[in-house]
């Protein structure tokens, strides 16, 4: 299929795989972002309890006392003379509110103080930690007095709330007193003018007044003296639960933003959701021999766990890239060193003994290593092809597919490895060759692309070992000269933005993206590995006591 084929498929609204990927996160990933950040969790729920029970021991002992009055409101002068009282039709919740406040005054505390006889007394310290209420359902005033002294918190609220009666004595008959004395001042004037009459009656006058004065002095009375004062604080108990609480949501939020600080990926499923991709498969680290040695596993070992992920990758490619009629597929990674070079030259050799006529082309020009996998130091390759010094037949590399491990170059025709096993497919592989001044003006050549569509004509299966894409250019270049293209990923070496950006570059690509593989999985990590190891060493048991 030729770039403006696929093109055009894609714009009769083939829907893009990131395009319908969901990034919404679910309640499982909630609770698996909880079991990655349990410690922090743990540590602040143990922590933030013991801290407020320590701090809350350590604090002086806080104790309270309460006095009780009861208060009434009414005109006694009204109600003897036959007037009526209007005071019985007022607001009650007012008239409490109007108590308090009068009770709350510097001039009141003071009283208070003075009264319990303590010296150097604040009064603004006293109106502080002391507390006035109405009672909604009586007429009766609560005044609560807290100090760190038991005895002296029970004796200032009973001074406090009998200095209030008197308080509110002196208010209520302050008119009765100031009235009896202009009177009795006046009827001694009319005495003394010899109008002795007039003078008696005005005396008459002034003990009505004093027997009023005497009534409204039980307009407030205490009606409960505090025999003693509780301590309310502190209670390392209790704040030790709250503490519990507090840190548990404290731990919630500290575990969610350490996530979010944390820009590691957390596994495969992270890729497949923020890019969209499907995952191909899990490809587990070569042994280290293999690594120091530039050794292949499947020539290697062709029976390992590593060298059957490369079959399911095989299998899993099939399945996604049925669709396509011409396979040329580029292998790509984000970063360096991400194993797109192991992965994609072990690939190449499944396939080819899958019976399929494979050509791998390194097109990675900034660092090949296709050529040291396959040991073709110093055979031409693709750009003595493209600069006329070579042709595509000298440049090409047949590489024999025996199964017992060794590696050897034969002749196409040759149908054999050394003589040994049949083989069913062939795997040629064109190196790189020299390296051009400028590798992305490279890539882009027409001769380039002639070469693929002929290399297209002869194969089943075109492989192309490219650049990082998100490093040079040259990936994207290769990108619009091929079918299909897979990804490469190391969870371990990425990180979220990376990843952000390679779904943006993959977003804006107009070659399909298969799926993406992970490499550097752990042994066994993913379905099928370990029953499949175990499976052959199973085989093997019943072979040799077969043999036996």
């Amino acid at each position: 299929m030729s770039r403006s084929s696929r093109a055009a498929v894609q714009a009769k609204g083939e829907p893009r795989v990131s395009e319908t990927v969901r990034n919404e996160l679910s309640i499982r990933d909630y609770v698996a972002l909880l079991r990655r950040r349990k410690w922090i969790i743990v540590i602040a729920v143990v922590l933030a309890p013991v801290i407020a029970y320590l701090l809350s021991a350590r604090q002086p002992a806080v104790y309270d006392a309460t006095a009780t009055v009861a208060i009434k409101e009414g005109n006694i002068a009204a109600t003897v003379s036959g007037i009526q009282d209007n005071s019985f039709y007022a607001d009650p919740h007012r008239l409490a509110l109007t108590q308090i406040t009068l009770a709350r005054t510097p001039a009141v505390a003071s009283a208070v103080l003075k009264r319990a006889k303590i010296r150097n007394g604040d009064p603004y310290a006293l109106l502080g930690s002391t507390s006035i209420t109405a009672d909604p359902n009586s007429d009766i005033l609560d005044f609560t007095v807290q100090d760190h002294d038991r005895e002296r918190a029970a004796l200032l609220a009973n001074a406090y709330a009998k200095q209030y009666t008197i308080f509110r004595s002196f208010l209520d008959t302050q008119s009765y007193r100031q009235a009896r004395n202009s009177i009795i001042t006046r009827a001694a004037e009319l005495d003394a003018e010899g109008r002795h009459a007039a003078a008696n009656a005005l005396n008459e006058k002034a003990v009505q007044l004093q027997t009023f004065t005497e009534l409204e002095t039980s307009n407030a009375v205490v009606a409960n003296l505090a025999k003693g004062a509780a301590q309310i604080a502190p209670r390392p108990r209790r704040n030790a639960g709250f503490g519990l609480g507090l840190g548990l949501l404290l731990g919630i939020g500290l575990a969610f933003l350490a996530d979010a600080l944390d820009t590691r990926l957390r596994g495969p499923d992270d890729v497949a959701r923020r890019t969209g991709l499907p995952l191909l498969a899990r490809i587990p680290p070569p042994p280290r021999r293999l690594q120091r040695d530039e050794e292949l596993v499947l020539f290697k070992q062709p029976a390992s766990p590593e060298a059957e992920a490369f079959r399911v990758l095989r299998t899993n490619i099939e399945f996604t890239s049925i669709e396509l009629t011409t396979r040329r597929i580029m292998i790509t990674s984000s970063l360096e060193k991400e194993g797109k070079s192991t992965t994609i030259s072990n690939l190449a050799i499944v396939e080819a003994r899958a019976g399929k006529r494979v050509v791998l082309l390194d097109l990675d020009l900034r660092r090949p290593r296709i050529d040291k996998f396959f040991k073709l130091s110093g055979q031409p390759g693709l750009t003595n092809v493209i600069l006329g010094h070579a042709s595509l037949d000298e440049a090409t590399a047949h590489i024999g597919l025996g199964a017992d491990g060794d590696l050897s170059q034969q002749g196409r025709s040759n149908g054999s490895s050394n003589g040994r096993a049949p083989i069913e497919g062939v795997l040629d592989v064109i190196p790189s060759g020299p390296i051009p001044p400028d590798p992305g003006e490279f890539v882009s050549t027409a001769a380039l692309t002639r070469l693929l569509d002929e290399l297209g004509e002869r194969y089943d299966l075109v492989l192309i070992d490219s650049p990082p894409i998100l490093r040079v250019g040259d990936g994207l270049t290769l990108a619009t000269k091929v079918d299909a293209l897979i990804v490469v990923t190391q969870v371990q070496s990425l990180r979220r933005p990376i990843l952000n950006e390679l779904k943006r570059v993959l977003d804006n690509c107009p070659t399909r993206a298969l799926g993406f593989i992970v490499t550097g999985a752990k042994a066994g990590d993913g379905y099928g590995q370990g029953y499949y190891y175990d499976y052959k060493q199973r085989g093997s048991r019943k072979s040799s006591e077969a043999t036996v």
